[in-house]
């Protein structure tokens, strides 16, 4: 089944702009990637999932509109399925954070030498999750990584944690996805149930670990507009969601290692 082309021919049979079409189509895209399922499999529970997901992952308010439009156009509009698919309200809110002990005791829980390094890369470089899954042995080097095409299309260089080379210096001769899975690379629900294995008794989400990175680099006095061009935002009020005050750092150094 190509969604592609049967969104596209809908749309365009509408008169849509050739915009509008090209970011449904990306849109379902998305989507589909992350519910790593066919079309037809598709439930109520997954697309409730999926925005949970975007909300934690700081895409902005009419991003996730934009997503969940076409996700309604294509499955209830076109394919006539019963999903009750409803538009979130526009607030601000702080995901919560982690204490930096706690996130090492969680690394530590883990057996798994890439779970570990998993955790490692998600606290240590404040990675989204769909950033993380991405990046390849290319990718990363002596004292610092690069995310290829990150929200926006933009790459840009990260920082990397002593704990996190450590870790990584059994698989730094190998190709291809750091994370792989079976066909491609580790998907998101994958690391979600990894995060959730290492933290056992409390309920922590991937992004708690990228609000933790963010929030205690504020706490060790680093600037809030170097840590707005590490998580790759941009716009600096949204780093100040985490924290309300900073001071000046010209040094900055992962939360992992200090």
């Amino acid at each position: 089944m190509n969604v592609s082309k049967i969104i596209f021919d809908k749309l365009f049979i509408q008169g849509c702009s050739m915009k509008t079409i090209t970011a449904y189509e990306l849109q379902l895209e998305k989507f589909l990637e992350w519910v790593d399922k066919p079309p037809l499999k598709v439930k109520q529970k997954d697309i409730e999932e999926y925005t949970k997901y975007l909300r934690r992952n700081d895409y902005a308010h009419s991003s996730i509109r934009l997503s969940l439009n076409a996700i309604k156009y294509y499955f209830v509009k076109i394919m006539k399925r019963r999903f009750e698919i409803s538009m979130p309200k526009k607030h601000e809110k702080h995901t919560g954070v982690c204490d930096r002990n706690e996130i090492v005791e969680a690394i530590d829980n883990l057996r798994n030498p890439k779970h570990k390094l998993l955790l490692a890369l998600l606290y240590g470089s404040g990675v989204r999750v769909s950033e993380a899954v991405k990046i390849r042995h290319d990718d990363i080097f002596d004292d610092y990584a690069v995310i290829r095409q990150g929200k926006g299309s933009k790459d840009r260089k990260i920082i990397v944690s002593d704990i996190f080379l450590e870790l990584y210096e059994p698989f730094k001769k190998r190709k291809g996805f750091v994370f792989n899975g079976r066909n491609s690379h580790l998907t998101v629900r994958s690391v979600q149930e990894i995060v959730k294995k290492a933290f056992k008794d409390r309920h922590v989400h991937p992004h708690m670990l990228r609000a933790s990175f963010a929030t205690h680099l504020y706490e060790s006095s680093v600037d809030k507009h170097k840590i707005q061009r590490l998580l790759g935002h941009k716009d600096v009020r949204t780093v100040e969601v985490y924290t309300k005050y900073s001071k000046f750092d010209p040094e900055v150094k992962s939360p992992l290692d200090i």
